[in-house]
């Protein structure tokens, strides 16, 4: 560790020693110009000599010393501001980091009145209603458009009854709906077709949210329970997606972009 308090440093030398040494040279120089010019007299060359010095070093003073710090202060202001305030801001002696950072004023923290929090949590609940209620007539929109050809108008208003309670419960057990007799074959709803069916349905009401493929081939099998009598549930969830290009129903997958639209 360096020690500022001894007389012989660095800074003593560069800033006193090498001047001081000019300095002697100079001055003895021209004392012995001037000893020479009264004819080598003694008391001229001392009183000179003394002159010659004390002049010089008055001279470094004020030109190296004083006028050099002035312009530098004049020059560089802002540094120096800067540099008093970073002084200012350490903590005094004796004070913990936690205590300075505790004297330091904070900003309140702005609190909800009641009317806002009630405001904000019912604004949260309409936009979730008003998103199931579109996607519930998305979903009923779909249900008219596959099935009407296929059900008679009292039995399609019941599927989409049946359909629409569905989408609020994914656990809710359906009243079984008959199909309208076909005279062609051709002509008639097979189990591929239901199958399509709830899983383009239950894909936008959302695996997450409880509508699993275990879920949805239950409901399809207590909806249409005479159609899908000769396969097992286990077996009709595993294949809802199977052959997804054949029958009158195909399968519809819903893209992440638009999730409630049905493209078929």
């Amino acid at each position: 560790m360096k020690n500022h308090n001894t007389i012989v440093n660095t800074e003593n030398c560069l800033f006193y020693g090498l001047p001081g040494i000019v300095i002697l040279a100079v001055s003895l120089m021209a004392s012995t110009r001037i000893g020479a010019d009264f004819g080598g007299d003694t008391f001229v060359k001392t009183v000179s000599f003394l002159g010659c010095n004390g002049l010089l070093w008055l001279l470094y003073l004020v030109l190296c010393q004083y006028l050099l710090a002035d312009l530098l202060a004049i020059c560089l202001p802002k540094k120096k501001t800067a540099t008093v305030g970073v002084l200012e801001a350490k903590p005094e002696a004796g004070m913990t980091l936690s205590e300075t950072v505790a004297e330091q004023p904070t900003t309140p923290t702005p609190v909800l009145s009641q009317e806002q929090y009630q405001s904000y949590c019912a604004d949260f609940e309409r936009q979730k209603q008003e998103a199931r209620e579109e996607l519930a007539t998305s979903v009923l929109g779909y249900v008219n458009r596959k099935m009407a050809p296929f059900t008679t108008e009292e039995n399609l208003a019941q599927l989409c009854n049946e359909v629409r309670t569905w989408c609020d419960n994914p656990l809710h057990s359906p009243k079984a709906i008959r199909l309208k007799p076909v005279s062609n074959p051709k002509d008639r709803l097979r189990t591929v077709d239901l199958k399509h069916f709830v899983w383009n349905i239950g894909a936008r009401l959302g695996f997450e949210n409880g509508y699993s493929v275990q879920v949805q081939a239950g409901f399809i099998k207590r909806l249409f329970p005479n159609e899908l009598a000769d396969i097992e549930l286990t077996s009709l969830a595993r294949s809802l997606t199977s052959e997804p290009d054949k029958g009158h129903i195909k399968l519809d997958k819903p893209l992440h972009t638009d999730n409630y639209i049905f493209h078929s």
